[in-house]
């Protein structure tokens, strides 16, 4: 698309939003449940695109995009009345003749970059928040997901009007275009490598930005937890989108005194949740595929479970014993190989993952040292005795730090994300000090200094 297009859509979207008919609870309220009612037509569609794009399982999509998607919509249509209210803050001493208030004001005109991982959830999600916040949107799917990038662009088209929302298709090149224009937020999931090119983007028109990036996010087993479950519950966050979700466990540090029985577990585990290959997405594109078999290649596999797909197919593999100078464990891996480390003391484990770049996610296993990782590591977020569900709660914020992201969304912190929270304060009618004003003689500097 020329960039003349791109700044006619642009031009069509600030005169729609300033015309204030994205402001009022009404029209909010309506594109929200407008929303919910197409995502909900289209559920089985949409779950079909994403298979045509890496045979992932219909299923799995529904469970971990389309149902997520709705949950979000449900909890924005019954909070948005709240939201929108102005916040009343207390006044100080030298207002107290006056009322403080936050009055939450949309942003206005937004771009959201989304991920090929989970299309819907990337683009979606942060798109609720936006017309909760009363914003209209550009929308960029993901190329490398063709299927869902066009199934996105036919749903907002036929439901939205394009100076409100709208979706331009296409590659780097489309990106580039897209950030050269001047948004006053920028919501981009994806690499951390691309996340630092968004961010210098944005700054040359000093646009807010939101990056949702990846890491090496820990699963940490010690030596109280429930082998078992610890097991089944790691096997199931690498396997969700065959590990390629941002906030997977990367990999496993274990206790020595559990380590044997926790690798058993973890493939009874694999062969319980993954019986058959029709579970289990395919790797994306031939790029990623060789990226994950020149992982594999240098590395020691001690499990893996067997497969006959070609496809661009790797079954889940663990990988033991890890080394932090091998392949595996010297970027995120993306995919569905799981390393496995030991360790003897907490601390050690702190300092190591201290020492790196800062994960999004962090999974704990156990109970006695959890307060020690709580506090000695700094990570996005993360679940105690599971995996993935923090990502599953709307009142819990998510998002990154560092290398791992900026800012935060879902539920409330979303509609804070597309919002200005303007601080206003309104005197009331009462009599005029006159110490405020010069000159300030001696009387007055009296009081003005018991004042303040």
């Amino acid at each position: 698309m020329q960039e003349k297009n791109l700044q006619t859509i642009f031009q069509a979207q600030k005169a729609f939003f300033y015309s204030d008919a994205t402001k009022s609870y009404g029209f909010r309220i309506k594109q929200l449940k407008k929303f919910k009612k197409v995502i909900k037509e289209n559920g089985k569609s949409l779950c079909d695109s994403v298979y045509q794009d890496f045979q992932k399982p219909v299923e799995e999509t529904y469970i971990s995009e389309i149902a997520m998607i709705i949950r979000e919509l449900n909890h924005s249509i019954n909070n948005l009345k709240k939201w929108m209210r102005k916040k009343k803050v207390a006044t100080n001493l030298t207002n107290f003749l006056g009322k403080s208030y936050l009055f939450p004001h949309p942003l206005g005109k937004n771009l959201i970059i989304g991920a090929w991982n989970f299309p819907y959830s990337t683009v979606f999600t942060p798109l609720i928040a936006c017309i909760a916040a009363g914003n209209t949107a550009i929308i960029k799917p993901s190329e490398i997901a063709p299927h869902s990038s066009n199934a996105i662009k036919g749903l907002i088209k036929d439901n939205f009007s394009r100076e409100y929302i709208t979706v331009i298709e296409g590659g780097v090149e489309v990106s580039s275009s897209l950030l050269a224009l001047p948004f006053d937020h920028v919501f981009f999931t994806g690499s951390t490598q691309v996340g630092k090119i968004v961010m210098e983007a944005c700054a040359k028109h000093l646009s807010r930005v939101t990056l949702e990036l990846g890491g090496k996010s820990p699963a940490i087993v010690d030596k109280d937890a429930d082998i078992k479950k610890a097991a089944k519950k790691i096997v199931f966050g690498k396997g969700s989108n065959s590990g390629q979700n941002c906030i997977a466990p990367d990999y496993v540090y274990a206790h020595e005194k559990i380590q044997d029985s926790l690798l058993e577990a973890l493939k009874d585990a694999y062969h319980q949740l993954y019986p058959s290959e029709k579970h289990i997405a395919s790797i994306v594109n031939e790029k990623n595929f060789q990226r994950l078999n020149t992982i594999l290649n240098q590395e020691k596999i001690y499990f893996q479970l067997p497969h006959k797909r070609e496809d661009k197919f790797i079954p889940p593999t663990i990988i033991y014993p890890a080394n932090w100078e091998k392949p595996a464990m010297k970027e995120e891996i993306f995919g569905p190989i799981l390393p496995v480390l030991t360790f003897s003391r907490i601390d050690e484990v702190i300092k190591t993952i201290n020492q790196r770049e800062i994960p999004l996610a962090l999974y704990y296993f156990g109970k006695m040292n959890w307060p020690s990782i709580e506090k000695g590591i700094q990570f996005g977020g993360g679940t105690v005795n599971d995996t993935l569900l923090h990502f599953a709660n709307p009142n819990l914020p998510f998002g990154g730090v560092g290398s791992s992201g900026t800012g935060c969304y879902h539920g409330y912190s979303g509609f804070k994300t597309f919002s200005h929270f303007k601080s206003i304060f309104r005197k009331g009618k009462w009599p005029d000090f006159s110490f405020r004003y010069p000159p300030h003689d001696g009387k007055k500097m009296k009081w003005i200094r018991k004042l303040f």
